[in-house]
């Protein structure tokens, strides 16, 4: 662990590079302490928290406002908060910053320190004594200078990050190495790769250096009155970007840097070289450097920067890398900048479901190749999924989605390429056991497969679906002695048949073709039903096992809606939509319902586990799910 000492007028700071979540009791006393935090990290770090109060708020800039502090000023005069009470941000920039403004204004004043858990938070948001929030849309228009006790920078957090955050967080340690540190700017030139897997020593390096460049500069301009003006760079027209665009902080940076570095040049301080410099490593950080914009619309937006005084502005500019200089330039020499807002958007950001971490280790050390074989598969979640698991638990590995027609010549190419693993699904589940040197005894009973371990050129096969199934079913109600129908006579079919028989469950097949129908009633020892007398049938549970709904046609379903009455518990296997059409009218109808994502993320974690060796991070799992599906709560 490394710390950095910040001597402000306001107070002292000590920030902790390398300390972590776990030891925040060693800074504060629990029994006098209230935790503020946001959902995402209420979720996945929930077991971590300290015990005390918490207060948990929204994520986004949309609630970095004056409602949501007046939201925790009432939940903190329900605690029966005092003046000794002591705050704790656990989270990224917006929640430390909202906590610093709610502990500067409460009572007059609380004492506050923060858990930075992001990599923006952690070299530049939650450092420097900063705290602040929007007002009707115009960024940390009210706010006050007060620093905390301490920040904790727990690196290991942000391996639970997505790939689109972690670049953001670099734009700030770049901006760092532009203004003031050229040796740490080309230290990044070399390890940007790593940078982005978020290698321990490469990222401990960054973040402290970054910390003592900003404790360095706040410790001698606290209140931004001369040389910290120096750390706005890029953030002129970074801010007027962001508010316009739509895009996070530190892409808007990014471009604002671009601009800032443009109109430098322009003015003859900076070598072209130095610009295409900095171009280049914002690109190879996956962090845009131009941007499709309404140019009137950002214009409006800077002439309302706080930094103007009158017709000038506090303008950051580079003379070289590592040097900068602050100049007031009025708004016309500004306006120049506007030009390059004109440009296409950059090509060069992936919007693919693997992580920029994995694309990246693919250029420095081989990692573990893993892959998912089906058809259709571009709806397919489990890279997300898989490489956030990876990259959370520090294993070098990456894996892929393949649009897989023969399943003979995809088994072939997994000993070609030397493939670890891999995920089946449809069409392939069944037809994949003819092509395995061996099959376990639960898919061997079960007749498919759905996860192949490639160990020293012998593939394997095993079924998860069964498990991860019956996991999700049991979450919610006991098998035993129900009454199963299962649409579908495939793979998942016969693997969550199986399942339900060993927890004595009555298995019912409902099939739209009668022959595989019958096959597989007769291998469970139940009772078979063509799809079009599904009317006849009583069960307890449905279970749609077909892909009938999934995107994208889904306005489909296997079954009419008159078919469900309120005693029934329904579930879809498919988890794209998350709510098919057949929940949909089963929920219409009163029954209680089962998505898709549980048996996915459960069959998921028996996969990872088996590749691995290690322990699944199931709630990292779930979440990089949630996040991919654009949901807080799955």
């Amino acid at each position: 662990m490394k710390t950095v000492q910040i001597k402000g007028g306001t107070g002292e700071t000590v920030v902790l590079v390398g300390e972590t979540l776990d030891n925040l009791h060693r800074y504060v006393a629990m029994e006098n302490t209230i935790v503020i935090t946001d959902t995402r990290i209420a979720d996945i770090y929930g077991k971590h928290l300290p015990p005390c109060k918490i207060i948990t708020i929204g994520m986004g800039e949309s609630i970095k406002n004056l409602t949501t502090v007046e939201n925790i000023y009432r939940q903190l005069l329900a605690f029966g908060a005092d003046r000794s009470t002591f705050l704790v941000g656990i989270g990224g920039g917006i929640v430390c910053d909202i906590t610093g403004f709610v502990a500067s204004t409460f009572m007059r004043g609380l004492r506050f320190g923060y858990v930075a858990t992001t990599l923006l938070s952690q070299v530049d948001a939650s450092v420097g004594g900063k705290n602040g929030v929007n007002f009707q849309g115009y960024k940390n228009i009210v706010g006050v200078f007060n620093q905390p006790e301490f920040v904790i920078c727990d690196l290991s957090l942000l391996k639970t990050l997505p790939d689109r955050e972690i670049s953001c967080g670099f734009a700030e340690i770049v901006k760092h190495g532009a203004i003031a540190d050229v040796e740490m700017f080309a230290y990044l030139e070399v390890n940007a790769a790593r940078a982005l897997s978020l290698d321990l020593s490469v990222i401990e390096k960054l973040v402290y250096e970054s910390v003592r460049i900003k404790a360095a500069v706040v410790n001698r301009d606290e209140l931004e009155k001369g040389e910290r003006r120096k750390l706005n760079f890029g953030h002129t027209f970074g801010h007027a970007v962001e508010k316009t665009a739509g895009i996070s902080h530190g892409e808007a940076v990014s471009v604002g840097m671009v601009i800032a570095a443009a109109v430098s040049e322009a003015r003859g301080l900076l070598k072209s070289t130095d610009t295409k410099r900095l171009r280049c490593l914002l690109r190879d950080l996956a962090l845009p450097t131009r941007i499709e914009v309404d140019v009137a619309r950002v214009w409006d937006a800077l002439q309302k920067d706080k930094k103007r005084e009158g017709d000038t502005i506090h303008f950051v500019l580079l003379k070289a890398l590592g040097t900068s200089v602050v100049q007031r330039l009025s708004m016309e020499d500004v306006h120049v900048g506007m030009q390059y807002l004109t440009s296409p958007r950059d090509e060069n950001r992936s919007r693919t479901h693997v992580s920029r971490g994995a694309k990246k280790k693919l250029h420095t050390e081989t990692p573990a190749f893993f892959g998912v074989f089906g058809d259709p598969v571009s709806h397919s979640l489990s890279p997300v999924m898989h490489n956030r698991a990876f990259a959370f638990s520090g294993y070098n590995g990456i894996y892929l989605p393949f649009r897989i027609k023969t399943i003979a010549e995809a088994v072939s190419a997994m000993k070609t390429l030397d493939m670890r693993g891999a995920s089946v699904t449809l069409p392939h589940k069944i037809r994949i056991m003819d092509h395995l040197d061996h099959v376990d005894a639960l898919a061997e009973k079960i007749g498919a497969a759905n996860t192949i371990l490639n160990k020293d050129g012998v593939l394997t096969g095993y079924n998860s679906d069964a498990l991860g199934a019956v996991t999700a079913l049991e979450e919610r109600l006991s098998l035993k002695s129900k009454r199963v129908a299962i649409i579908g006579a495939g793979g998942a079919a016969r693997a969550i048949g199986f399942g339900i028989l060993e927890n004595q469950g009555k298995v019912i097949v409902v099939n739209r073709t009668v022959k595989p129908g019958e096959q597989l009633a007769a291998d469970l020892g139940g009772d078979f039903f063509p799809l079009a007398d599904i009317e006849r049938v009583g069960c307890d549970v449905l279970i749609n096992t077909t892909p009938v709904g999934m995107f994208p046609d889904v306005d489909a379903t296997p079954v009419p809606g008159t078919f469900f009455n309120k005693h029934m518990t329904v579930m879809d296997i498919i988890y794209t939509p998350l709510q098919t059409r057949l929940l949909k009218e089963a929920t219409a109808a009163g029954c209680a319902t089962i998505q898709g994502l549980p048996m996915f993320i459960h069959q998921g974690a028996f996969q990872f586990e088996l590749w691995t060796g290690m322990r699944a991070p199931v709630e990292v799992m779930r979440a990089a799910v949630g996040e991919a599906l654009g949901l807080e709560d799955i």
